[in-house]
This record gives C-alpha cells, structure tokens and sequence, in this order.
C-alpha cells in the first residue's frame, strides 16, 4: 500500500502493481498449493502492467472533491475516463485467452464471451456498469472477472492521483470513493480501524468497524465472521443481503503484504463462501 502523511492523517491511496506482481513470484515459490493460481493471476497481471498508462491529466479542484464525498458520488464516471477502445479490447482478448490456457474447461464459455468485444466502445461501457456490482445477475462470474481485470490498469493512474485528495474520515460508504467499485477485501489495522480494498481500482478507503458494507446492515446479529486455520484470515457474512466480504488481520504482524496480494492468496475462502450460499 502506498501510503502518504497529511494533516496528520495516513491517507490510502493505490497498490503499487510492481510491488504486487513481485510479491506474488514470492508467494508462488513459497506456497506449492497454490502456485498455480498465483502463476495464472500473476499472468493477468503481467498483460496489464503492458497497458498502465502514465498518470492522466485531470483536474478535480478541493470545492469539487468536497462535494462529491458530501454527496456520496464517487469522482469517476465512465464519461472522465479516457480509455482508447481498441486497447480495452485487446486486453480484454488477452485476458480472454490467458483463462482459455489456464482453465481449458472454460474455453467453449470464453469463446462466446469474446465474440462481445466486436464492438469495443460498447464492451468498455458495459465493463463499468458490470464490473462496479458483483452481485449483478445480467453477467457471469467468469465474464465479470474479465471486465474487472481489464479496467483494472485503465483505473490505476486515475486512483494514483485522485485518492490522495480524499479525506479518509469523510468518507464511511460501502463503495470506493474513486471509481464506486465494491470491495473485495477488508484489512484490520492499528488499533481495529477496517480499511476495505477496491475490487475494481485498488484504492484502499476506511469504513466503519462493524457493519455490512453491501447493504449497511448493523445488527450484530445477523453479522458473522469465521476463521480458518490461521486466525489472521476472517470470513464476515451477512445474513440480512447474504453477501460475504474476505478479511486479513494485519495487527499484530510487522509485514504486511499488499491487498491485492492477499486478494489471491485468500481464493479459497471465496470457494467455500459461494459453496455455502453466499455471494
């Protein structure tokens, strides 16, 4: 996490994807079971550094942050973004086929998913919308993870620039404040403070320690959380939207690894959440 001082405050703002790709060749030689998915992510990865385009020139004045973090709305919005359509597209390809190689089963569905992106504009549209809600009946898991990945690099420089200007106590909402993107990932640091990791972008942004970040349920009682072996991961659940979010305990560990690292390395824990009736 790259993080910088202000007013006195740490203020979240991106994963360096170098310090992430390099991480996962560690974690790819240290844990045998799981080398073959950190390989097939660490793939991904590696076509998206190609396209990580330097940060953009864009202006978004304090009174204007100001009012969009009052407001709720997150600064980015498809029309902002400038994305040359035949690059979206040709990650999009790449990706496609990285999942045909490493998951053959899936070829026949990856197939059909890439006869979508003849029309490249409508496909980069479509990704946005799609790719901000994972709990979006209109796409497949498969076909979201496509779309996620392949505006991942397009976000980066964008969140890079705009998360710093976000005062982190001002914003305590279930999506990220840069490009609306749910989390997939919460990391308990410090003194308990839940910063959650976005599935989209990967800005970090601080939430409040007890609640649904889905459907800002509140109950304790229908919030739940489980451990597995190691009690540094944790499994919230909510029983009011039936939706999960993964978590790791950095509190009392001096090394922390980036989000998106600890995205991958925790797959299994998204396994047996589906397996088990979540979303």
């Amino acid at each position: 996490m790259i993080l910088l001082l202000r007013k006195g405050r740490t203020v979240a703002i991106s994963n360096d994807p170098q310090k992430v790709y390099a991480e996962l060749g560690r974690q790819a030689e240290a844990r045998a079971e799981l080398r073959e998915i950190i390989e097939f992510h660490r793939a991904v990865l590696e076509i998206q550094l190609q396209v990580f385009a330097p940060t953009p020139a864009i202006e978004f004045g304090a009174d204007q942050v100001r009012a969009s973090v009052e407001a709720g709305i997150p600064l980015l919005s498809p029309e902002v973004i400038v994305v040359p359509n035949d690059a979206f597209a040709a990650l999009y390809n790449a990706i496609c086929s990285l999942v045909a190689t490493y998951r053959p089963e899936l070829a026949d569905e990856v197939k059909a998913l890439r006869k979508t992106s003849a029309n490249e504009q409508q496909v980069a549209r479509k990704g946005w919308l799609l790719s901000a809600n994972g709990q979006n009946g209109a796409v497949s898991d498969l076909e979201r993870f496509m779309l996620v990945n392949t505006w991942r690099p397009f976000l980066w420089p964008y969140a890079i620039t705009l998360a710093p200007l976000i005062e982190d106590e001002q914003w305590y909402r279930g999506q990220c404040p840069v490009c609306g993107g749910e989390p997939d990932l919460a990391a308990l640091v410090d003194e308990g403070q839940r910063w959650l990791l976005c599935s989209r972008c990967d800005t970090e942004w601080r939430y409040r320690r007890i609640g649904c970040p889905f459907c800002n349920n509140t109950d304790h009682r229908k919030l739940v959380y489980y451990t597995g072996e190691s009690p540094v991961y944790r499994l919230y659940v909510c029983e009011t939207c039936r939706r999960y979010l993964k978590a790791v305990d950095q509190r009392e560990h001096w090394q922390r690894r980036p989000l998106p690292v600890e995205r991958i390395l925790t797959i299994g824990m998204d396994v047996a959440a589906v397996e088990a009736g979540y979303t």
